[in-house]
């Protein structure tokens, strides 16, 4: 009952007279102030120069960034990039010294000139050349999903 007569007449709450005489203060961080405005009730907050030089230096570190990985885009280009280059060098090499000790091993045999010899390197050449297409297939799903 006492706050409808209050209302009625024009009386106020102890807490209403309270909040009446509260100022808030202004405040200052690194990079930003505050300013309490009585006349509308509101917090008015500036970056300082300090502040922007922080935020101008993100901003740039990242763009720095995005620039490096925009780069490393390229290479990883489904099907033609590092990965699946690596491994195709890699399985071919390995493949060359393969048949190259093939060879040598049937010269010393002194085969290399027989259907044998040639059904023998054949069989080696194909399968290091399996061993490609399947590096080749995985390299591009692999640069794909990085992509």
């Amino acid at each position: 009952m006492p706050r409808i007569v209050k209302g009625i007449f024009g009386g106020k709450s102890k807490s209403e007279k309270i909040l009446q005489r509260f100022r808030p203060v202004g405040f200052q961080t690194g990079g930003t102030t505050a300013t309490f405005d009585r006349g509308t009730s509101t917090f008015s907050v500036q970056r300082t120069a300090e502040g922007n030089t922080a935020i101008q230096n993100l901003i740039s570190g990242f763009q720095a960034k995005a620039r490096e990985f925009g780069g490393l885009r390229k290479q990883v280009t489904p099907g033609f990039g590092r990965l699946t280059r690596a491994r195709v060098d890699a399985i071919r090499t390995a493949g060359k010294r393969a048949v190259g000790n093939l060879r040598e091993e049937l010269g010393k045999r002194r085969v290399l000139g027989s259907s044998f010899a040639q059904r023998e390197i054949a069989g080696v050449e194909a399968s290091f050349g399996e061993q490609e297409a399947t590096a080749r297939a995985e390299s591009f799903l692999g640069e794909l999903e990085l992509n």
